[in-house]
């Protein structure tokens, strides 16, 4: 994918880093088979913590079937965090 951006736009964007939405996304890839190669040592290597965190924790299981299965993040973290890219997940969940 290729975003072609004039001066003006470049001026008005900013990036952040979001430390929530990369561990949902994170708990997502766990709960799902892998398929991507470059990601399979990552995978392997925290599959089964995950699922013992998940086995443990009923609550935590359903959100991540739940956020997994429609691939929807609640507005409070697909909102751009206001930390840049300094943002920590204690500020998120604060």
């Amino acid at each position: 994918m290729l975003l072609r951006l004039d001066s003006h736009a470049r001026s008005r964007s900013r990036f952040a880093l979001s430390p929530l939405a990369e561990t949902l996304g994170a708990a997502i890839a766990l709960s799902r088979p892998c398929t991507d190669p470059w990601l399979a040592p990552w995978h392997a290597r925290h599959q089964a913590a995950f699922r013992a965190v998940l086995d443990a924790d009923s609550f935590a299981r359903g959100m991540v079937a739940l956020i997994g299965s429609t691939k929807y993040l609640p507005d409070h973290v697909s909102l751009p965090p206001s930390g840049g890219m300094r943002t920590r997940l204690h500020d998120e969940l604060a």
